[in-house]
């Protein structure tokens, strides 16, 4: 009984934070040396002398755990926060191991030990409890560094797959550019380059970064043709229309017919601009420039066959009505009016440019809705399968590819009344002129 006194009392002095591991060790009595029963009768008879007292407390003191051997449990929240050292913790436990060498049988005796609360297994579960969630709460922190690191990682891979995506857009870009230069806008294009062409427009068309080009911004203004697959004049909505008036494959094969010999028919002239205008208004646009040679001179004199450096020049014009169609990716053409602007026949231009000289091919086509019920007047779809700020690429009912570059926000329609009606005498005399008198 008086050993397990002296164990609670040097508890106390040592400080009631190191009480649950010397009650711990007093349920392990293996871990320390009681006294010998020779001691304890010694004590009981009153025999034992001061010194022998003093020498039996000295060694249970030092059989008493070190603070150093205790469950990190047990430990007080100021070393478990870090707060109090070791080196304090040793210093304050000599401290009073000499209170206790100090003191004699009486002071021991008169300790209070009733007040001494035996240990809680509650205050254990609740140590363990509140590291655990420290743990928790520093795991679920650093958890948190990572998720919140996570978004710049991947938006700086989604920014250089975006630069990467803008570069290969550009290059090829800049390759159907050069292609449309040496082919003619794809007129004389090998089956080689026209097949590196094609490779090209799919790549932009699966990178195209207009969801609905039609009702885009992007969409109005002035559009050259850069290069296509099919004859150039085809980019008109007049050909368009008339292409879709043919319901069967043979139909389609005969207008393909059709327009391969119009081509040959032109051969003597050379195709100039070919332009689309698409407003705001909901109007599209077509200009068709051509220019070929005046007065030839054919079977003359020592095998010569040429002409006078003179040229008939002029635009055909084909305007029609669109709407956004298939999610406003596509356009519906109403045909409208088709007219020739810009000639430069002295006589000829007079009548070209009178109102009645133009082709009112809706007037025509409602006429004929109502003489021939079973008649609809033929709208085409002209999709739009890539469109940025400066180029485009759309696509007829056949898929032939139409790949234009815009050169102007504007959307005014070109004012051909500045175009002098002379043959290009006056161009040509000033030529002369020049020369002669420099």
């Amino acid at each position: 009984m008086k050993t397990r006194v002296l164990l609670i009392a040097s508890s106390l002095l040592l400080g009631t934070d190191a009480f649950v591991p010397l009650m711990r060790s007093m349920q392990r009595p293996s871990m320390i040396v009681f006294q010998s029963s020779e001691a304890d009768d010694k004590e009981a008879n009153g025999d034992m002398s001061a010194e022998e007292k003093s020498e039996i407390v000295d060694a249970k003191m030092e059989q008493v755990p070190r603070n150093a051997e205790f469950d990190p449990v047990a430990l007080p929240d100021e070393v478990a926060e870090g707060s109090t050292t070791s080196d304090e913790l040793k210093q304050r436990d000599e401290t009073k191991q000499e209170e206790v060498k100090g003191m004699n049988e009486e002071e021991v005796s008169a300790i209070d030990f009733e007040s001494v609360e035996e240990p809680d297994a509650a205050l254990e579960e609740e140590t363990s409890s509140n590291n655990n969630t420290k743990s928790e709460n520093n795991t679920k922190s650093e958890n948190e560094t990572k998720t919140e690191e996570l978004p710049q990682i991947n938006d700086t891979k989604h920014d250089t797959n975006e630069e990467d995506d803008k570069q290969k857009a550009a290059d090829n870009i800049s390759f159907l550019q050069s292609l449309g230069a040496i082919t003619g806008r794809g007129e004389f294009a090998t089956k080689v380059q026209i097949q590196a062409a094609s490779k090209t427009i799919r790549a932009l068309e699966a990178a195209n970064p207009t969801e609905r080009p039609i009702t885009s911004d992007h969409i109005y203004g002035r559009w050259e043709l850069l290069y296509c697959s099919t004859q150039l004049f085809r980019s008109s909505p007049f050909f368009m229309a008339g292409r879709a008036v043919c319901k069967t494959d043979i139909d389609r094969d005969r207008y393909n017919w059709f327009c391969d010999m119009h081509r040959q028919a032109l051969a003597i002239s050379s195709i100039q601009a070919v332009r689309q205008i698409i407003t705001k208004s909901g109007r599209i646009v077509s200009e068709f420039e051509v220019s070929a040679g005046a007065v030839p001179f054919i079977g003359a004199k020592k095998g010569y066959s040429g002409g006078l450096p003179l040229s008939i020049e002029g635009a055909l014009v084909s305007s029609a009505d669109w709407v956004p169609v298939e999610n406003s990716t596509a356009m519906e053409l109403f045909m409208d009016t088709v007219e020739v602007k810009g000639s430069n026949l002295p006589i000829l231009r007079l009548l070209l440019d009178q109102d009645s000289s133009k082709l009112y091919s809706r007037r025509l086509a409602n006429k004929l809705e109502r003489v021939i019920p079973s008649y609809k007047t033929p709208k085409p779809i002209f999709r739009t399968t890539y469109l940025d700020k400066s180029l485009r690429i759309s696509r007829d009912q056949d898929d032939n590819v139409f790949v234009y570059i815009k050169t102007s926000e504007d959307d005014s329609v070109t004012n051909y009344s500045d175009r002098e009606a002379d043959l290009g005498v006056k161009k040509l005399m000033y030529g002369f002129r020049k020369v002669l008198f420099p």
